[in-house]
């Protein structure tokens, strides 16, 4: 049967049987996801790299990911500053954007949920998988101490790079090495995950009955009235002239939230998955070492690097682009290399260990209603919150 007679049959990517974090093997056809196949999921025959839709779904990567770093500059979110001191509960800029995002994403994801229930349901990561809540919780208690450290975060880092923060290359030089340790301990800690186990309860719905959408909107109006409410108790002008940039964050955390909320949906629709910011450092390490380090993970198509070309390309661009746009903007440069070279080292490992970082198990997989990703996002903070205590207390916190 030749492609043109079967339009729905899309390139399976190779994964190990016995792996639960491998990619979803997502074959759609008419009982799949009623016959709409993902128009930028390349075909049967087509080339892995140049077919037309897979640069179309590339170029699209990088205009959402040029959004996302533009609010980032322009929320003040994006500042090492506003990190570390959100975590000391002196400036609310990440809180307000962190719980307007999920809301944004909820609300957004569940009224596509409703157009398209299969092609939803299909990109449903966390739903689909269970990595057991000791790794997730071990994993992301790591990573909220490096995002603290470092003043930075899995998804952050680019946009800090676009906006001069030149202390953040030392914290992506520790991603990099963070990522290279999971990827020597990766093989004993597949062999001693927890596969989702049969009748699992992994999500909201599941759990409690209903509709994904009914919850997922439910959810999500109250946490984007919440991210409003804090907006009027701590407002954005107390904290934006705190953060090392003369004041230039015109944008209300609450409004980029909502913005990069409202991202989770094309990009399900791109990729047939949500964002995340840490797996494509194992995927650079695969592709330099020819597969021999972390082989399920190396680069074999454009679409294995649509993640990267959003956070890469779209996202440093983006900052990129509204610090150049902002007159008297002036970008802090960053926290001791000591700090954030260990916080990125500590943010890679310890998203790789939990299955997902702020993006992925704070903003997608929360908007999925995932029991794991709740508990992940409370540790990913309570982590950063005890750093920040600490750090605070031997006065290395001080503005």
């Amino acid at each position: 049967m030749t492609t043109e007679e079967a339009p729905n049959v899309l390139v399976a990517p190779k994964t190990l049987p016995d792996d639960p974090e491998a990619p979803h093997i997502r074959q759609y056809d008419n009982d799949t996801a009623a016959g709409e196949p993902s128009p930028f999921k390349r075909r049967e025959g087509e080339h892995p790299w140049f077919s037309k839709r897979v640069l179309i779904g590339a170029a699209l990567m990088v205009v959402l990911g040029i959004i996302e770093g533009g609010c980032f500059v322009a929320s003040g979110a994006f500042s090492p500053v506003s990190i570390r001191y959100q975590m000391v509960f002196k400036i609310w800029i990440i809180l307000k954007l962190f719980i307007s995002a999920v809301g944004s994403s909820m609300v957004c994801q569940g009224i596509f949920a409703l157009i398209k229930p299969a092609w939803f349901n299909s990109s449903r990561f966390y739903e689909q998988s269970s990595v057991g809540y000791p790794r997730a919780i071990a994993g992301s208690l790591i990573l909220g101490v490096g995002m603290t450290l470092s003043g930075s975060g899995p998804t952050l880092i680019p946009s800090q790079i676009g906006a001069g923060v030149w202390k953040a290359l030392y914290t992506i030089a520790g991603m990099f090495i963070g990522s290279l340790i999971y990827a020597m301990i990766e093989p004993l800690v597949l062999r001693i995950n927890l596969a989702k186990a049969a009748g699992e309860k992994t999500t909201v719905d599941e759990l409690f009955g209903g509709t994904y959408s009914r919850w997922a909107v439910a959810m999500g109006v109250f946490c984007l009235g919440l991210s409003l409410a804090l907006e009027f108790i701590v407002p954005h002008s107390d904290d934006k002239n705190k953060i090392g940039t003369n004041g230039k964050s015109p944008m209300y955390p609450t409004i980029a939230g909502c913005v990069m909320g409202m991202i989770q949906v094309p990009v399900r629709i791109i990729t047939n998955d949500g964002l995340g910011g840490s797996t494509w450092y194992m995927g650079v390490w695969a592709t330099l070492s020819c597969g021999k380090i972390s082989p399920r993970h190396r680069f074999d198509s454009m679409e294995k690097v649509y993640q990267m070309i959003y956070m890469v390309v779209g996202t440093t661009l983006g900052a990129v682009i509204m610090s150049q746009s902002l007159n008297g903007f002036d970008a802090p440069t960053g926290y001791p290399v000591q700090q954030t070279l260990t916080g990125g080292i500590c943010m890679v490992f310890g998203g790789r260990l939990a299955n997902g970082c702020t993006c992925g198990h704070g903003i997608s997989g929360a908007s999925e209603l995932s029991l794991q990703s709740f508990v992940a996002a409370g540790c990913i903070f309570a982590g950063a919150i005890a750093c920040g205590y600490f750090l605070y207390g031997i006065d290395v916190v001080e503005l």
